[in-house]
């Protein structure tokens, strides 16, 4: 039985930050992505591709990551309004 404990990413967005939106990307092993936005889509938009980027400079280091190896956590507060 392996009990390693996968790696974590936690999305969170919600009202707020300097523009009237903010995502937030926690994800273990990656340096945090916060992006701000006028509107949700614009503030998630703009965190997936700095996600992205970081995503590319690990590879691009010899240090894949995969989605799929990760536990999701979701906090999305666009419904909640």
């Amino acid at each position: 039985m392996n009990c390693a404990r996968r790696p974590q990413l936690f999305f969170k967005s919600a009202p707020g930050g300097p523009l009237g939106w903010r995502t937030t990307i926690r994800a273990d092993g990656l340096p945090e992505v916060k992006e701000d936005g006028r509107n949700s889509d614009e503030a998630k938009t703009l965190a997936y591709a700095s996600l992205q980027r970081l995503v590319d400079a690990s590879e691009a280091q010899g240090k894949p990551l995969d989605i799929e190896d990760f536990d999701i956590y979701v906090d999305d507060a666009e419904g909640a309004q």
